[in-house]
């Protein structure tokens, strides 16, 4: 998912660099603990909203500053994979790019039930999209 956002990129990387309130800006995630703490790596324990359940997983979050770049590696759970979300400044604007790429596999979830995943997924991404939108305006 790609969205742009009228706002410089540093505004926007100080919104998004600070994972500790990712439950602010994305909605299936209602609980962090984090394990260990460095300047750019984080070890996780995030519990998540699907549908009638909460699920707990496990994530390390690494920060590229210089690439204004947040890989997120999740290890435990249901859904084990990739989120990598890169902040663009978008040229002749006061403006950002926001990319948001998922790598999931989601072999623990029945097959019947993917196609509900994946919607609830990039339902979460615009969302989180959205409301850090809302926050620099």
């Amino acid at each position: 998912v790609t969205h742009e956002i009228s706002a410089p990129i540093d505004q926007i990387w100080n919104i998004v660099s600070n994972v500790d309130e990712e439950s602010r800006y994305w909605p299936i995630i209602k609980d962090i603990k984090n394990i260990n703490k460095t300047d750019n790596l984080v070890d996780r324990e995030v519990t998540i909203g699907v549908g009638i359940q909460d699920t707990k997983t496990r994530q390390f979050v690494t920060q590229h500053p210089d690439h204004k770049l947040i890989q997120t590696n999740i290890t435990e759970g249901p859904v084990i994979g990739t989120r990598l979300l890169t902040l663009n400044p978008i040229s002749d604007t006061n403006a950002t790019r926001i990319d948001v790429v998922w790598d999931l596999d989601m072999n623990k979830i029945p097959v019947f039930a993917r196609g509900f995943a994946n919607d609830n997924f990039m339902k979460a991404i615009e969302d989180a999209l959205s409301k850090i939108e809302l926050t620099v305006k």
